[in-house]
């Protein structure tokens, strides 16, 4: 585990009430999504740069897709630190609600600025997956809420899979393949947690 990706879970979990630590705010204004990996430290990347880039039907569908897919994300793990019991899956909803809250803005970011529609509500099936988790807690919560991330995290890769393959905009598709390069090990995390 890096240095750097240590500090921005600690953050997280501090946000959370689960540790004390603290972290400086930064001054610097330019929008980017921070992606800490496994390997390495966070890449950084603005989708909201050059709005005049070339960018087609697929690029929009996937950041339409992934901002909805992210918000389902975060309408999970905030669920997390009141309702889990593990410390692995505390950590882990740490880290996905810190990596994908900024890149949800961005991705709101990147439509607007290209005059493209915003919507980011959760779908049927999604919003009854958080509300079986809310009414579950300790060990039964970290199997389903797994289960779901499991299943939730494959779509995602999914979505940026079909990005690298039919989208233009060269920002769109360095999301994607940050999204690929972050989302597999924690996919992996999730089944090693569920077997476990």
């Amino acid at each position: 585990m890096t240095t750097r990706r240590t500090l921005l879970i600690g953050l997280a979990l501090a946000a959370s009430g689960l540790t004390a630590c603290s972290g400086a705010p930064t001054d610097d204004p330019t929008p980017v999504i921070a992606t800490p990996t496994e390997s390495g430290p966070a890449a950084h990347i603005s989708v909201s740069a050059d709005p005049t880039a070339a960018h087609n039907e697929a690029d929009v569908a996937f950041a339409r897709a992934l901002l909805r897919h992210d918000q389902e994300t975060l309408d999970l793990v905030k669920l997390a630190p009141s309702r889990a019991s593990s410390l692995e899956v505390k950590q882990l909803a740490a880290e996905i609600e810190l990596q994908q809250g900024p890149q949800r803005s961005e991705l709101e970011r990147w439509l607007l600025n290209r005059s493209q529609s915003v919507d980011s509500s959760a779908n049927v099936k999604q919003a009854g997956t958080a509300k079986k988790l809310a009414a579950l807690d300790g060990a039964a919560f970290d199997k389903a809420f797994l289960t779901a991330m499991v299943a939730h995290h494959a779509q995602g890769l999914a979505l940026a899979a079909t990005e690298m393959a039919d989208g233009t905009e060269p920002a769109a598709k360095a999301l994607a393949a940050s999204i690929t390069t972050e989302r597999k090990p924690q996919l992996e995390r999730m089944r090693t947690l569920l077997a476990g």
